[in-house]
C-alpha cells in the first residue's frame, strides 16, 4: 500500500493571527541561533510566504500549537531539509523535522508511536508543522527555521531565506493552573490547548476533569491512560473530528495497544459525546481502530460517531452507548468486554464482511444490541451479524434484541469457525429482528449455533443493570 494512501487531510487552523486584536505586551526576544541562520536579511524568497500563524513576534501562543506557513503561490516539500524549533538561549534545537522522512517516532503519553511526517501541505500553498508533544514549553521563547530547499516551488526551484532565526519567533502562554479540572480545546487557537492530549496532559491523573472540544477538525492521534471521571464533550456529530491515519501497517505490528486515532487505557467514568472519531485508513490497510477502550469501567458513549473499516471499536470492559453511529466493515466492534448499544446504527462500508467478534468469558455478557439499526451502503451482500472462532473464543455472546437490519445481512446471519467446532457455549441469539421497513425478518435460515429467544429472555435483555453487571448509566 503506498505511504500517501494512508495521509489524511486534517486541517487545523493555528495561532494568533495579524488581524486579531493587538496584545498587550508583544516581545522582542534576544536573537536566537540557528545551525542554519543566515548572516543577513532574508533572501527574495522568503517573500513567497504570505501568513505565517502563529504570527511572528506572537505571544501567548499555546504550547501545543500547530504552526502554519502559507505561500503566495503553489510549492510542495522538498527532497532535503530540516524545520527545526529552537528556543532562546539553547545550542540544540527542541525538536527537528526532516522533511524528507515519511514516518518518524514520538512519544504520547509516554508511549512510542509511529507518526505520519509531520510537515504536511492542507493544500498546495499552505504546509502544517506539528512539533512533538512537548517540545514548546510554557513561557518560554522560541525560533522556528526552515533550510533552503524544505519546500519547493512547482519549478522545482528552492524556497530560500527561511532559515534565520530572526524572522518567526513566537513567546509561549504561562502554564494554566494544573488544579482547573474545566477545560476547553479549540482548533482556532482561542481555548487552553490546541489538542486533546495537550489538555488531558496538563492536569495530574486523580481528579475529574471536563474538557469541551469546540467545532473544528483536530489531527492526531490520543492515548488516555489510568484516569477516572473525564467528560469529552464535542460540538456535535461532523463538527467536532478527530482524525488520523493510524493502523496496524504504520505502526510495523505492534498490536491494538498502537492503532487506535483515540485510546483509552485503564479508565473508569468516562463519557464521549457530541463528536465524530474517524480513521481514515483506506480499505486493506490493516486494523485501524477509531476508539479503542482496553479497559474501561463504566464508559459512555453518547450521541458519537465513530469511522474506520476494520476493527472500528475495541471495547473491553463495560461500556454503554446510546445514540451513536458505528461505520465499518470487518470485525468492526470487537473485543473482550460488556457492551449495551441502544438506538444506534452501524452502518457497512466497502465491502461485507462481519459485524462483531465478541472474546468475552464465560461468565460476562458480550454485545448485547437494542432498538438498533444495521444499514449498508448499496450492492453490499452476505454480510455476517457476528462470526467467532469457537476453539479460541467458546463462550462468544452476541444478541440483537428488536433491531431493524437492512437486506445486506445474510440469511444465515452468524458464523462459526472452523467446521465442526463444539457450539454448546457460544451465545448467539436473536428477537425480535425485522427489515427496515418493520417487517418481521424470515430467520429460519439461521446458522444452527444461533437461538432466537423467548419474550422473557429478550425483556431480561433489555434492562441494562442486568447486561452490565448492576451498572446502571
Amino acid at each position: 500500500m503506498a505511504r500517501a494512501g494512508l495521509l489524511a487531510l486534517g486541517l487545523l487552523s493555528c495561532g494568533r493571527g495579524a488581524d486579531e486584536p493587538p496584545l498587550a505586551r508583544v516581545p522582542t526576544p534576544p536573537a536566537v541561533v540557528s545551525p542554519k541562520a543566515a548572516p543577513s536579511a532574508a533572501a527574495p524568497q522568503a517573500e513567497l510566504v504570505v501568513e505565517r500563524a502563529p504570527a511572528a513576534s506572537a505571544v501567548d501562543v499555546l504550547p501545543d500549537t500547530p504552526f502554519r506557513l502559507r505561500f503566495v503561490q503553489p510549492v510542495r516539500l522538498g527532497r532535503q531539509g530540516f524545520v527545526r524549533l529552537i528556543r532562546h538561549g539553547s545550542s540544540t534545537p527542541s525538536d527537528s523535522i526532516d522533511v524528507a522522512q515519511a514516518v518518524r517516532t514520538e512519544t504520547i503519553a509516554g508511549r512510542e508511536f509511529r507518526v505520519e511526517r509531520p510537515v504536511r501541505m492542507l493544500d498546495d500553498r499552505t504546509a502544517e508543522i506539528r512539533f512533538r508533544p512537548g517540545a514548546l514549553e510554557p513561557s518560554a521563547d522560541y525560533a522556528v527555521t526552515v533550510d533552503d530547499g524544505a519546500f519547493i516551488t512547482e519549478t522545482d526551484t528552492p524556497v530560500t531565506g527561511l532559515a534565520d532565526a530572526r524572522l518567526w519567533r513566537v513567546t509561549t502562554r504561562n502554564a494554566l493552573d494544573a488544579a482547573r479540572t474545566d477545560l476547553v480545546v479549540s482548533s482556532d487557537g482561542r481555548g487552553d490547548f490546541f489538542t486533546l492530549q495537550g489538555a488531558v496532559d496538563s492536569t495530574p491523573p486523580g481528579r475529574p476533569l471536563s474538557i469541551r472540544v469546540k467545532e473544528g477538525t483536530y489531527f492526531g492521534i490520543t492515548l488516555i491512560v489510568g484516569r477516572s471521571d473525564i467528560t469529552l464533550k464535542g460540538d456535535g456529530i461532523g463538527r467536532t473530528v478527530l482524525t488520523y491515519p493510524n493502523n496496524e501497517i504504520l505502526q510495523e505490528k505492534r498490536g491494538s495497544a498502537y492503532r487506535a486515532v483515540l485510546g483509552l487505557e485503564d479508565v473508569s467514568g468516562v463519557v464521549i459525546e457530541d463528536l465524530t472519531v474517524r480513521n481514515t485508513t483506506p480499505q486493506g490497510g490493516s486494523q485501524a481502530e477509531a476508539l479503542r477502550v482496553d479497559p474501561g469501567d463504566r464508559v459512555v458513549l453518547r450521541n458519537a460517531e465513530f469511522i474506520s473499516r476494520q476493527d472500528t471499536l475495541l471495547l473491553t470492559g463495560r461500556v454503554y452507548a446510546e445514540r451513536c453511529r458505528v461505520e465499518g466493515n470487518v470485525d468492526y466492534v470487537w473485543g473482550k468486554g460488556t457492551a449495551y448499544f441502544s438506538d444506534c446504527e452501524f452502518h457497512v462500508v466497502g465491502r461485507e464482511g462481519w459485524e462483531v467478534q465478541a472474546r468475552n468469558p464465560a461468565d460476562k455478557y458480550g454485545y448485547v444490541f437494542v432498538d438498533s439499526r444495521l444499514t449498508a451502503e448499496p450492492g453490499i451482500s452476505g454480510h455476517r451479524l457476528a462470526r467467532i472462532d469457537a476453539t479460541r473464543f467458546p463462550a462468544s455472546q452476541v444478541a440483537y434484541v428488536d433491531c431493524r437490519m437492512g437486506d445486506h445481512v445474510a440469511p444465515e446471519g452468524f458464523l462459526v469457525t472452523p467446521p465442526g467446532a463444539p457450539t454448546t457455549g457460544v451465545r448467539f441469539w436473536e428477537a425480535g429482528s425485522r427489515d427496515l421497513s418493520g417487517r418481521p425478518l424470515d430467520m429460519r435460515r439461521r446458522d444452527p449455533a444461533s437461538r432466537r429467544l423467548a419474550p422473557s429472555e429478550a425483556k431480561r435483555l433489555r434492562d441494562r443493570s442486568v447486561v452490565l453487571g448492576g451498572w446502571v448509566p
